[in-house]
């Protein structure tokens, strides 16, 4: 595995810095390995990945992408209506904890990319999604990035065992900081005391309304896949 914790501009655009981001090192990993490599992209950064989703439109990567989607919400894109067969776009609510996130992640992302069974996992990893993010409003804990990473370093393993992880967006720096931890110790065989330290004191729960909303979206991402097939 490669790992770059300083990497993950995601948002950077072909003729223009955006996001904090100036040059989309997510994209241009991507178009690389592609020549080489059956390639898939994991963002799980808060925000959605306009920049990448962008740059490779026209390319045969496949791109996944949990983040939050709210009115007025930057950067405004990754809804619904933006999936088509090689882009899955998963607009979760404001709120969304370990549960409704997990849910969604194992019933949507999960499958997509055991079918697709990619030679190389690029992870976009971003601490943002963690519940004590001030600019984000997604609930994740450090269990709830840990069963992510968990469930695609074994899909890796499954086909070529190659991961980038990248580390993108966080404003909480001790949150971040824990879950870049958590996570390489997990990609490195790390076992130790002072890893689990670092762990949240728990898993997060949805309130009963999120976890609607998020079960609706699946349910309309299971449908928007079925009208592709056809």
């Amino acid at each position: 595995h490669a790992i770059n914790i300083g990497g993950g501009f995601h948002h950077a655009k072909r003729s223009r810095a955006e996001g904090f981001c100036v040059f989309n090192d997510v994209a241009i990993i991507a178009k690389i390995a592609e020549k080489k490599y059956r390639t898939a992209i994991v963002d799980i950064d808060g925000h959605h990945g306009d920049g990448t989703e962008e740059l490779l439109k026209n390319d045969n990567i496949l791109k996944v992408s949990l983040h939050m989607f709210h009115r007025g919400f930057f950067p405004g894109t990754g809804n619904l209506e933006d999936n088509d067969e090689k882009t899955v776009n998963i607009p979760l609510p404001p709120g969304t904890a370990d549960d409704a996130y997990l849910l969604a992640f194992n019933e949507i992302a999960m499958p997509i990319l055991e079918e697709y069974r990619p030679e190389l996992l690029i992870i976009m990893e971003g601490g943002d999604s963690h519940f004590d993010d001030p600019l984000v409003e997604l609930k994740l804990s450090t269990h709830g990035y840990l069963n992510v990473i968990k469930e695609l370093h074994s899909l890796s393993h499954k086909v070529s065992g190659k991961i980038i992880l990248l580390g993108g967006g966080g404003y909480n720096y001790d949150a971040t900081a824990r879950t870049w931890v958590i996570s390489i110790a997990e990609l490195t065989g790390i076992q130790s005391i002072e890893v689990d330290t670092l762990h949240d004191c728990c898993n997060t729960v949805s309130s009963p309304f999120v976890m609607e909303k998020v079960k609706d979206t699946i349910q309309k991402i299971k449908q928007v896949r079925k009208n592709l097939a056809h």
